[in-house]
């Protein structure tokens, strides 16, 4: 497994050093596949902690560094999950680390540089795997991550891409049948397959039931709550691709309540007028 940043070779340093910068985030046993609201049943106990909020944290990083044209902000959110990590060598930081990744691969693509971004979903790909015993919200940002990086291969390999895609999104499902994320990464995955190899068959059914799952089972600062306004994005653009506009407009008007402040979903509503 990798290790980043400065390593402290007595245990009692991680731990001092965790608390001093980090403050303290006591994680209950990572048995296989256990969630990880398991985990931290009372997260209210560590606000201290640099992972609290942590996916807001990672997406202000990357809007920064968009709006700056630089990588400064989601570097430096980089280093302080390298050096956690080094002190506090959890799933849950593997996990923020490779969603970090994935973000900075989307500036990457955003300034044109695909051999930087190829380089950063890749990153986050190993990271994610090398977590043990994973659980379904691990397997959904892998699947996610993979997803990505179909982009950056030869037509050749992208079936086999799609198909470790489709592997993953199902454990996250069977570890989680509530898990929305799962269900979304299942449906990206089967909405941009083209149709002549299959794809286009699930991508509604898979994307209905995402937008019908909470965004958490329990508000947690500490976890994952991404992908339901995605689900509702591309829910929208499935409707319009099989001309069936009443449909679009309808999930664009849930979507709007459920979120009202989503650009992306506010954009929606122009392209579906406009068709």
């Amino acid at each position: 497994m990798r290790k980043f940043g400065m390593i402290i070779t007595f245990p009692i340093a991680f731990t001092i050093v965790g608390f001093l910068l980090y403050g303290p985030l006591a994680i209950a046993s990572e048995e296989p596949g256990r969630p990880y609201s398991a985990q931290l049943p009372h997260p209210e106990q560590y606000q201290d902690s640099a992972l609290f909020n942590i996916q807001n944290q990672i997406y202000q990083a990357f809007v920064q560094s968009i709006s700056g044209a630089d990588l400064q902000a989601m570097s430096g959110m980089e280093e302080r999950l390298n050096r956690l990590y080094e002190a506090e060598p959890q799933n849950l930081v593997r996990y923020w680390q490779g969603y970090l990744q994935y973000y900075k691969a989307i500036y990457w693509l955003k300034n044109e540089d695909e051999k930087q971004g190829k380089k950063a979903i890749m990153e986050a790909i190993d990271l994610l795997e090398s977590i043990d015993g994973k659980n379904s919200e691990d397997y959904a940002m892998l699947a996610l991550a993979e997803s990505f990086s179909i982009q950056f291969q030869s037509g050749i390999k992208a079936p086999i891409i799609s198909a470790r895609v489709k592997k993953y999104a199902e454990k996250a499902v069977a570890l989680d049948p509530e898990n929305l994320r799962a269900y979304y990464v299942m449906a990206s995955n089967d909405f941009y397959t083209p149709e002549q190899y299959g794809g286009m068959q699930n991508a509604e059914e898979h994307l209905l039931k995402a937008v019908s799952l909470p965004e958490q089972s329990a508000p947690n600062p500490f976890l994952p709550s991404w992908g339901k306004d995605d689900a509702y994005v591309m829910l929208m653009q499935f409707y319009l691709k099989k001309d069936q506009n009443e449909e679009a407009m309808a999930t664009y008007r849930e979507a709007a309540t459920a979120f009202p402040d989503n650009y992306r979903i506010m954009q929606m509503a122009s392209i579906i007028l406009s068709e």
